[in-house]
This record gives C-alpha cells, sequence and structure tokens, in this order.
C-alpha cells in the first residue's frame, strides 16, 4: 500500500491562508463568507465585522448589519459553546450538532444546582411561554423565571435556559456601532421556520476540510468542541483524500482541494481580527503559530485579541484606543520587524483605522516592540493609559495540573500592569503580593486588572 504524501508544516500554512481567504481579498458577499467559513466567533459584536475585513475587498459594517437586521444571520451558542454569527440555515443543523455540548454545560457551574432540583424541560417550556410574546430582555427573562422558581438567582436560570433552548441574541447586539441591553429569541420564532432535529456531521466535516484542511480528526474536534468524531471521518473515508503531517498524523482532506507548495507567497503582512476561528481550530497549532506565539496569545478567560500574520504565522497583536476625536491602533510585535515589515504593518493599520473610526479626525499607529509587553489583554483599548506588563519570567498564569511547590513574588501593581496611576480603587492587598508557582510552560498573566475589578 502506497503512503499517504506528507505535507510540511508550511504547506498546511499556506493552504489554511488559501481556504480562509486570506491570500488576498475576495470579491464575495458577506453572506457568502459566513456560510464558507461556517460561522464567525463573535462573543463581542464587533470581530466579525474586523474577521471579514480581513477577507472581502469590498466590505463595509452595513453589509453584515443589514443580514442580522434582515435576520439572514444569527447569533446563537454552538462550536465550541461559544456564540457564533451563522446563516438562518446553519442555525438549527449547527445548533443540533453541536447540543451535546450544552447538555453538559447546563450541569455545570451555577447550573449545576438548578438543574439538580429542576428539571431543564421544565423551564424550557416556561422559557418557551415567556418568549411566546416576541424577544425578551435577559434581566425580565430571568425575573420571570424566578418568579417560578423563586430559590435561585435569576441570571442561573437564564443559563439554564441559553443552554436548553436554542436562544438567538437580537439586534441591536452584533449591530455595527449599536449597544443595548442583551435580548433573546427563540430561534424558530425569530427566523420564522420550525425547530428540527437536523444535524448533518458528515456534511459538516466536508465544509470544515474546505475552509480549514486538510485536517486530523482531532483538528476537527478542537473546531466543533465535540469529541469521538473518528467513526463520521471513517464512513467519509471513501470520499475523502489523506495526507500525513510533519508528526505522522493523517490528515483529511476532499478530494480537488488546493494544497499549495510550501514555497508559495503569501501577504508578508496581514491583520487578522479578534476571535478569529482562524488559530482556534486546529488541535496541532504548528501550521499558524509557534508554542512561544500561543503562550502570549492566549488569556485566562478565553478572551483573543486582534492579530497580525507575517509571513503567513502569527506576529503579534494590535488593539484600537479611541479617545474623543482620535483613534489609535497598537501593535504589539511577537518578533521583531524590519523597516520595511514595520512601513507595511503601518499601512494596514492605517487602512483598518479608517475602517473601524471613519469620523476620527486623528489616526496614530503606535508600535510595541518585541519583549515589551503591554496591556491587561485583548481589549485593553478601553483604557488610555498605557499599561506596562512584566516579563513572563515574573508574573505567571497558574495551571493546577502543573503545579510546584509555590514561590512568593512581591509585585508592584502600578509597575506591574495591574493597576494604572490614579485609578482609586487599586486591589493593592492583592496586587502587592502574588504567590504564583514555577511551572514548565510559563505563559504571561493578562487581563488580570479586569479579574480583579
Amino acid at each position: 500500500m502506497d503512503m499517504p504524501p506528507v505535507v510540511s508544516d508550511r504547506a498546511l500554512n499556506r493552504a489554511l491562508l488559501q481556504r480562509q481567504w486570506l491570500l488576498e481579498k475576495v470579491d464575495a458577499t458577506a453572506e457568502n463568507a459566513v456560510d464558507h467559513l461556517i460561522g464567525l466567533q463573535a462573543q463581542l459584536g464587533d470581530p466579525p465585522y474586523y474577521q471579514l475585513w480581513s477577507r472581502l475587498r469590498e466590505f463595509s459594517p452595513q453589509d453584515l448589519s443589514s443580514l442580522l437586521l434582515e435576520r439572514k444571520v444569527v447569533r446563537i451558542v454552538t462550536m465550541r459553546g461559544t456564540i457564533h454569527l451563522v446563516r438562518a440555515a446553519d442555525c438549527f443543523p449547527l445548533r443540533d450538532l453541536t447540543q451535546v455540548i450544552m447538555d453538559r454545560e447546563v450541569a455545570s457551574g451555577s447550573r449545576k444546582q438548578v438543574v439538580e432540583q429542576v428539571n431543564p424541560t421544565l423551564i424550557a417550556r416556561e422559557g418557551q411561554r415567556i418568549l411566546r410574546g416576541g424577544p425578551r430582555s435577559s434581566v425580565e427573562i430571568g425575573e420571570r423565571l424566578a418568579q417560578r422558581w423563586p430559590a435561585f438567582r435569576p441570571n442561573h436560570l437564564v443559563s439554564v435556559l441559553r443552554n436548553v433552548l436554542p436562544l438567538v441574541q437580537t439586534p441591536p447586539r452584533g449591530v455595527w456601532g449599536q449597544g443595548g441591553a442583551l435580548t433573546y429569541a427563540h430561534a424558530a420564532q425569530w427566523l420564522g421556520m420550525k425547530a428540527q432535529a437536523v444535524a448533518d456531521p458528515q456534511g459538516t466535516i466536508r465544509r470544515y476540510l474546505r475552509a480549514f484542511g486538510p485536517a486530523t480528526v482531532l483538528d476537527y474536534q478542537k473546531w466543533c468542541g465535540l469529541s469521538k468524531q473518528r467513526e463520521h471521518f471513517e464512513r467519509l473515508r471513501p470520499q475523502l483524500i489523506t495526507y500525513t503531517d510533519a508528526v505522522g498524523k493523517e490528515l483529511f482532506d476532499i478530494p480537488n482541494a488546493p494544497v499549495p507548495a510550501e514555497d508559495m507567497e503569501v501577504p508578508l503582512i496581514k491583520i487578522i481580527g479578534p476571535f478569529d476561528n482562524l488559530v482556534l481550530s486546529h488541535a496541532r497549532r504548528d501550521r499558524i503559530m509557534d508554542q512561544r506565539a500561543w503562550e502570549r496569545l492566549a488569556t485566562p478567560n478565553g478572551q483573543f485579541p486582534g492579530m497580525f500574520l507575517r509571513d503567513g504565522m502569527l506576529a503579534g497583536v494590535w488593539f484600537i484606543d479611541r479617545k474623543n476625536t482620535a483613534a489609535t491602533i497598537r501593535f504589539e510585535l511577537f518578533h521583531n520587524l524590519s523597516t520595511y515589515e514595520r512601513d507595511l504593518l503601518e499601512h494596514e493599520g492605517e487602512e483598518l483605522l479608517r475602517f473601524a473610526a471613519p469620523d476620527s479626525q486623528q489616526r496614530h499607529v503606535t508600535f510595541v516592540p518585541d519583549g515589551s509587553l503591554s496591556g491587561p489583554g485583548p481589549y485593553s483599548h478601553r483604557h488610555s493609559t498605557p499599561w506596562v506588563r512584566p516579563s513572563a519570567s515574573v508574573l505567571v498564569r497558574a495551571n493546577p495540573t502543573t503545579l510546584r511547590p509555590l514561590i512568593p513574588v512581591t509585585v508592584d501593581p502600578i509597575s506591574s500592569g495591574w493597576a494604572r496611576p490614579g485609578k482609586s480603587k487599586t486591589p493593592s492587598s492583592v496586587c502587592r503580593m502574588a504567590w504564583v508557582g514555577v511551572f514548565p510552560t510559563v505563559q504571561p498573566l493578562a487581563l488580570m486588572w479586569e479579574t480583579l475589578e
């Protein structure tokens, strides 16, 4: 039997960028892009807009906002138990496919106490009754559920309901430039279609490979959040082709899908939006970043900032700070860049600012060089004062599975970035003495201010 061809990590990188529409911006509609990418991760409202800006040649925020307002796309919990913006036609198939994740979630955390005493089916039935008249705010839903089950906190009851019913977040949530209270509707009522179990595991695998392949079974499981998916790949095997990656793992792919040569040219600099599934959809991330970059990117609460690639590989992150009539994009570099590369990145940053802050009278691009970490995390643009974070050798994020003997480390909250000058509510009792462990893999402590505040 012939051995499957070996595909290097660099060739996988080129294939991923090509299939993700990141080699060059394409002429496609926002709806086509959401379809091709099988949804956009959307814990926050703005990231999907940046994700499409990176891919589509002619894209304005109104293109995606209109789809939300016209109910052609919806915001719903699906893959990995996270909010995704998906096409209306994908709402029920993807939710049904991943419902096992929500079934698991409903019996954990703050929800566990609720479902141990109340049958989730009863909560679902009451939620349907509440939503029969149309969308309701999360607060109102919680209050009305608490009238029925006063022993439980309203937000815990809503959390259960969100997992047992296919609830969509309705506009203005997710509309560019707009805010508003979190409001839910039942997906079937919102979309005017009958809710039905229509999961298509094998069809979803084909779509995943078309957008993210070639990939292993574990890669697919990482993307969707499910386990035990090999049987579906085995059923599809006669219709798929296989390769081997650099560490000997079997890669699946659809026939005739492009796998470019590893020397294929890609954009030297490419900006990527926050929460982009580009970096969240493979168990082995070597095709898009090295371990050091992942450790600098990951944060304790699962936030992912905007990123940029250098020659196809993750090379840093970006944050936008708006203050009065000025807008500044700050690039934090994971590697030193040449003058030419900085010029390219500055140009791309200016283009992004024109998209994100078209009314700003002043736009600035700044750089934080490699080794000078700043910012408490992905959304530090809410703060106008520069942040400085100590090196990873001083502050680490605890990992209970690798905890070793603890050592005391004295940390100043101002210089460490845990607090800002002039901040009146500095939790100094926590900040000034931190007990940290020594771990095999040291990771920077990020978002500490928001964690403590």
